[in-house]
């Protein structure tokens, strides 16, 4: 039973069915993908200072290649380079761990000049940079088509994917999941997997589980369509936010956090975001002054302590499996964890270690 119908439950599902699993259900409160899967910036980015996340990100990338053909459904997934901007000796630094990782990997990565970036972007205002990578193995995909792929490629496997239900309750007995009853009745079930994003705190705290996460908002904008004249993605360590330009020509881009919702799930939109976002955006791009916006939207981002998912065995409660805490990489990742977690169900270890994601990691720290 994988409670959560985002790209992170539908690739746990999507593995499940592929290596031979049968009965596998999927449980969404909403449609598939309601929550963060479908409110993102569409970018599948490599650019890490962790080298496993790097690692992590560069088999997700193949993956998210492979899905249009495995599930008959044309996700727009291309290549699409990533220049990460910095501003500092201490940006640097962290640029220099991210190249190296990259190297260790086989990623196509290099360090470029302001210059030379502006050699590539003459429209983009590079005052103030004093370093920047450039990230050729990154990728970008639809995120509706990626939802709607992994959907298709469960239906077909057999998966049952129960959309508009609501987990009322996770069953245990002697410490072993035993079943999960929805408002549309109850299913008996050894095995629950947590993939609730934003709503995975209060899912496992229903259990006696603490996960040491919190949910924060993040809103992003897209502009009017225009003369499409940039390929690339940009993020921008000082200051945060990222950009890049659609197929249909949009500029689309976020990095203003909004409030901390620890105990709602606020995803209205506000007036403070796009002035704020947009002081910071025209000092990179400032021909865009005078295009419109078109539209903007929210959505939540649930974050661990150490900024890192947790995925894996929960210990004291046998059959229930985690794999949340993204804070926004979800779409990224989403298809590689859902992997790696579908081997640890059905084969006892997966093919990349998830010890680093478990959440026995904050024992001591947290309750």
């Amino acid at each position: 039973m994988v409670i959560g119908g985002g790209i992170a439950g539908l690739s746990t599902a999507y593995h499940l069915a592929k290596m031979g699993q049968n009965n596998v259900e999927v449980i969404e409160q909403g449609y598939v993908g309601s929550g963060a899967s479908t409110r993102n910036a569409e970018h599948l980015g490599t650019a890490f200072s962790n080298k496993t996340m790097v690692q992590l990100a560069s088999e997700t990338v193949k993956i998210h290649g492979r899905l249009p053909k495995e599930t008959g459904f044309n996700t727009l997934f291309y290549k699409q380079p990533l220049f990460v901007t910095g501003h500092s000796e201490e940006h640097s630094k962290e640029l220099t761990t991210m190249l190296d990782h990259q190297k260790t990997f086989g990623q196509r990565a290099k360090r470029i000049t302001p210059k030379e970036m502006k050699e590539m972007l003459p429209f983009l205002n590079t005052e103030g940079i004093t370093d920047v990578g450039l990230f050729q193995d990154d990728g970008h995909a639809h995120h509706d088509g990626v939802i709607w792929a992994l959907t298709k490629g469960c239906t077909k496997m057999g998966v049952g994917v129960n959309t508009h239900t609501k987990v009322l309750k996770i069953e245990t007995e002697k410490g072993k999941i035993s079943g999960v009853t929805t408002d549309k009745g109850k299913v008996e079930t050894g095995i629950a997997v947590n993939t609730a994003g934003a709503w995975a705190k209060a899912l496992a705290a229903s259990i006696g589980v603490n996960l040491p996460s919190v949910s924060r908002r993040r809103e992003i904008m897209v502009t009017e369509p225009l003369k499409h004249v940039f390929h690339e993605y940009v993020d921008d360590m000082e200051t945060g936010i990222y950009f890049n330009q659609t197929l249909r020509g949009e500029f689309v881009g976020a990095g203003i956090e909004g409030r901390l919702t620890t105990t709602t799930f606020d995803i209205s939109s506000s007036t403070y975001f796009v002035k704020e976002y947009m002081k910071i955006l025209l000092r990179f791009f400032p021909s865009l002054k005078h295009v419109n916006m078109m539209r903007q939207w929210a959505g939540l981002r649930d974050r661990t302590l150490d900024h890192i998912p947790i995925a894996g065995r929960t210990d004291g409660v046998e059959g229930f499996y985690q794999l949340n805490g993204f804070f926004g990489y979800g779409f990224t990742f989403g298809p590689v964890f859902g992997k790696l977690l579908a081997e640890d169900i059905l084969k006892g270890k997966p093919s990349i270690s998830l010890d680093m994601f478990n959440l026995r990691r904050f024992e001591g720290i947290i309750p």
